[in-house]
């Protein structure tokens, strides 16, 4: 589609105007970091009426990479928007841009598993969850990056900020026993040169100031493999899964109002609470969710936070039932309470429960971590749209986990 200057943005939401009549999938590099010419995440979203899915990424080279898709004449056209640093651009091409063709050109539509049957006496819940299965299935039989395991020829120094995918070069040690990784030099990512002659990507963890800030000759890690076509599923993938952790305990609170009667058929209701977040928590990539308590709150919102901690769990769900005054007591008698408070993640789980159930754009969502205490974390939802919110930051949830316990 050529090259389009920055500081015509009519010219430029025409071109992409343009691409998507014709294209599915739309590349672009350039105009996506910080500067004040950097104007495409504006067009897109804004001018094109995208919806952007991630605007910075955590990782070296590739940090302004993003993603939007964008609705267009009844189909839904997909946007990578890349750095212009063409070694950026390279390695997020080989890790985000591959990835999601071979999808596209492979996925299809499981054989029990039907979109359009519709759901058991109305069971709109059980056709969603359905969906969500079919999809699962769908990524977790991707295939993605080949990869192998490389043994470090030398030492290496670790990036502070970010983790990062290094350039090597393997070769096979004298025995014949074990690949080795070299590196190509300087990885600036404006430097072609560390591109050539490479053979694959070394995945480097993030440097810890005061604990680990290189790597040593002779440790082992996984390298994603440039020069060869054979791949594997993201299921079986040592780059993808590599710090899962396969079950995470979750104490469940619903909370109803002070006024109301905690008597039997609140019980009810709370059963069905405990199983809709169970469900929306539990995933391949995310690991099983298990719950060791279901508690009801009904009393003054200054009171939930010491009633939640009394269980020991990895993450404490409090799921509102009450009125919007209360909720409102009751986020911020959490915020007064929790440390690090993630509101860019209780945005996402805001969007998730409005998705399910409009009015839930209405009632607030926290996240934060629980102090002095082993890195557990809470995170407060309406009961509508309890499975959008939580399912929407499922993922990010079990990673905050980990980075709270310093396991990353």
């Amino acid at each position: 589609m050529g090259i389009e200057r920055d500081d015509d943005l009519e010219a430029l939401t025409q071109t992409l105007r343009t691409a998507m009549d014709t294209c599915d999938i739309i590349l672009t590099t350039g105009g996506i970091s910080m500067g004040e010419s950097d104007v495409l995440e504006q067009v897109v979203v804004q001018q094109l009426g995208g919806n952007l899915y991630f605007g910075r990424l955590h990782m070296k080279p590739g940090k302004p990479t993003t993603f939007v898709t964008v609705p267009h004449e009844g189909k839904t056209k997909l946007f990578f928007c890349m750095p212009g640093n063409p070694v950026s651009a390279t390695v997020c091409t080989q890790l985000l841009v591959k990835p999601c063709l071979q999808l596209w050109r492979d996925a299809s539509m499981d054989d029990d598993t039907s979109v359009d049957q519709q759901p058991d006496n109305g069971n709109m819940f059980s056709l969603f969850a359905n969906f969500n299965a079919m999809v699962d299935r769908m990524v977790q039989n991707a295939w993605v990056h080949p990869e192998v395991t490389c043994r470090l020829s030398h030492t290496m120094k670790l990036d502070k900020e970010r983790p990062e995918y290094h350039r090597v070069i393997l070769s096979t040690e004298k025995e014949g026993k074990m690949i080795m990784a070299t590196s190509t030099g300087v990885q600036r990512s404006s430097r072609l040169q560390s591109l050539r002659d490479a053979d694959g990507l070394l995945v480097l963890p993030q440097g810890v100031d005061g604990h680990r800030m290189e790597v040593k000759a002779g440790e082992e890690f996984t390298v994603l493999l440039l020069k060869d076509d054979r791949g594997v599923q993201v299921g079986q993938s040592a780059h993808l899964n590599r710090k899962a952790n396969k079950s995470f305990q979750i104490a469940v609170i619903h909370v109803i109002d002070p006024s109301t009667d905690a008597s039997a058929p609140h019980v009810d209701n709370a059963t069905d609470v405990t199983a809709r977040v169970q469900s929306a928590l539990s995933g391949s990539k995310s690991g099983t969710a298990d719950i060791v308590s279901t508690k009801i709150f009904c009393k003054d919102a200054d009171q939930l936070f010491d009633f939640c901690i009394s269980t020991v769990a990895d993450l404490h769900v409090v799921v509102c039932q009450s009125s919007f005054p209360h909720q409102l007591d009751i986020a911020t008698a959490l915020r007064q309470r929790l440390v690090k408070i993630a509101d860019a993640m209780a945005l996402q789980a805001r969007r998730g429960a409005a998705a399910e159930h409009a009015a839930s754009a209405l009632l607030e969502t926290v996240v934060g971590y629980v102090p002095f205490d082993r890195g557990s974390m809470m995170i407060m939802v309406p009961e509508r749209g309890l499975h959008g919110g939580l399912e929407n930051v499922r993922g990010l949830l079990k990673h905050a986990l980990q980075v709270g316990r310093g396991k990353t």
